[in-house]
């Protein structure tokens, strides 16, 4: 018998991992089209590295790529977007020359009030129908699988 004796049941449209990549791409491909409808070339990667630099500023490359689940080639690749965008700077430390802060410029602050919006937008699409209780049980089962797989 092909795969061995045992006949194993597995159903990719079933797997957890294949579902919650679905929901995930989908979320960012639709956050990504509406920042572009609006006139905003920023990707939903990027607005993550925004939102976290909104929230504490001068972060290192390294703290925004742990913060973020990226590794160092991504983030790179993902800050170089920003800086071309005149979002974001890199300015070194003054404690430590070996390593840079990541810094908004006027524009990376003024954007806030503009993408903010658009992402809540998002978020309330893709929630229609759950209850508050579902919503926050939702974000609990998947910070919970986060957590046991790390």
């Amino acid at each position: 018998m092909r795969g061995g004796a045992l006949k194993l049941k597995f159903k990719l449209e079933e797997s957890l991992g294949f579902l919650a990549n679905l929901a995930a791409l989908e979320l960012k491909y639709s956050l990504t089209r509406s920042f572009k409808r609006h006139g905003h070339d920023v990707t939903a990667e990027q607005f993550a590295v925004l939102v976290s630099l909104w929230e504490k500023e001068a972060q290192t490359q390294s703290e925004l790529a742990e913060h973020l689940a990226k590794d160092k080639t991504n983030m790179t690749r993902i800050l170089d977007g920003l800086e071309k965008r005149n979002l974001v700077v890199r300015r070194f430390n003054e404690s430590d020359r070996r390593s840079y802060g990541i810094h908004l410029t006027e524009a990376g602050w003024q954007i806030k009030d503009k993408l903010i919006p658009l992402a809540a937008d998002i978020n309330r699409a893709a929630l229609r129908g759950f209850s508050d209780e579902e919503e926050q049980a939702l974000k609990g089962f998947l910070k919970n699988i986060f957590t046991n797989l790390r």
